[in-house]
């Protein structure tokens, strides 16, 4: 099976009132630093950009949490990737085990492309990404 390893992005921000808003939620205060699941993956020498968004796909059409929503604008501000290249993955736990899944979904992209994985993330995802995307450590990138 092809290599697969990611790294968390930090640095770049998205859309300040929503940040300022989980900030108030979980406790943190203004100017504390937030870390959405947003991530460069690399597999067979190609580097793809990718965030972990809860929601669902509705008729092709993507419905996020608000957090999810977050992720995604982190994901769209990167100053790396292929802004033209931007899709949305629904994933789900299947026979197939999920890092093979992961592997297969980012391969029919174009290397550079900016990836919304979408599902259940507090739920049947919870915990098994990170393992699925071989996450080791994190990078930091300024925004655009």
């Amino acid at each position: 099976m092809p290599a697969i390893k990611s790294k968390l992005i930090s640095g770049v921000i998205g859309n300040e009132v929503r940040n300022q808003k989980f900030r108030n939620e979980i406790g943190l205060s203004y100017g504390q630093q937030l870390a959405y699941m947003v991530f460069e993956t690399k597999v067979d020498g190609a580097t793809y950009y990718c965030c972990w968004s809860g929601g669902d796909l509705e008729g092709g059409e993507p419905r996020l949490t608000e957090t999810g929503r977050a992720a995604l604008e982190v994901l769209v501000a990167l100053p790396v990737g292929d802004d033209e290249a931007l899709y949305f993955q629904q994933i789900k736990i299947g026979e197939t085990p999920l890092r093979k899944k992961v592997i297969r979904m980012l391969k029919e992209k174009p290397a550079g492309s900016k990836i919304c994985f979408i599902g259940d993330m507090a739920g049947e995802l919870d915990g098994k990404l990170p393992d699925a995307f071989n996450l080791q450590g994190a990078k930091e990138l300024k925004a655009k």
